[in-house]
């Protein structure tokens, strides 16, 4: 009996910000393929593949982390989502999301075992007026004004224990892999 295969995107955090974990995306797209992954395709310079695997979720994060392990000698957290889940995350997005202008859009990916339940009870209470979040299936939406990122919440996040089970990106980035998934 043949497997099925699956399309992913992963998210892998933290990488080419900074000058910090620095990772060729395309030499990194080339070990996936050596790898077994199919269909690998990248996104932007900043860690985000889609590809397509007869593997579940956490093998495919499991594998792309080895290889990041193996090849660039880091030990970067990966998150991994079926693109038809990605999709749904999409739909289910609030209707005050990615609508407005001089707004700050991002979507926070949170990397098991870290919980939504947990990013929120450690945030606290937002201040409504300047930013507002939701969230469905360990994705966060989050919007802040732009004259008041520094007084938002969600901006104190860097500074939180569990920030390195978060992997971020903006509303551009965002929807454009929500496209890519739907081609």
């Amino acid at each position: 009996m043949k497997s099925e295969f699956n399309r992913y995107v992963v998210l892998i955090r933290g990488i080419n910000v900074g000058g910090n974990n620095m990772i060729s995306m395309n030499r990194l797209k080339e070990k996936l393929v050596v790898f077994g992954f199919c269909d690998v395709q990248t996104y932007i310079n900043s860690g985000n593949i889609l590809v397509s695997s007869i593997e579940d979720s956490e093998q495919v994060k499991r594998d792309v982390g080895l290889i990041i392990k193996r090849e660039f000698d880091l030990d970067i957290n990966v998150y991994v989502i079926k693109c038809e889940t990605l999709i749904e995350v999409s739909q289910s997005c609030p209707d005050w999301w990615n609508q407005e202008e001089n707004v700050r859009q991002n979507v926070l990916f949170v990397i098991p075992p870290l919980t939504v339940e947990h990013v929120n009870n450690q945030i606290g209470e937002l201040n409504p007026t300047i930013e507002k979040s939701t969230y469905t299936n360990q994705v966060i939406f989050w919007s802040v004004k732009n004259e008041y990122y520094s007084k938002s919440k969600y901006s104190k996040i860097l500074n939180k224990s569990f920030y390195s089970n978060l992997t971020i990106r903006n509303a551009n980035t965002f929807n454009k892999l929500v496209d890519l998934c739907q081609k």
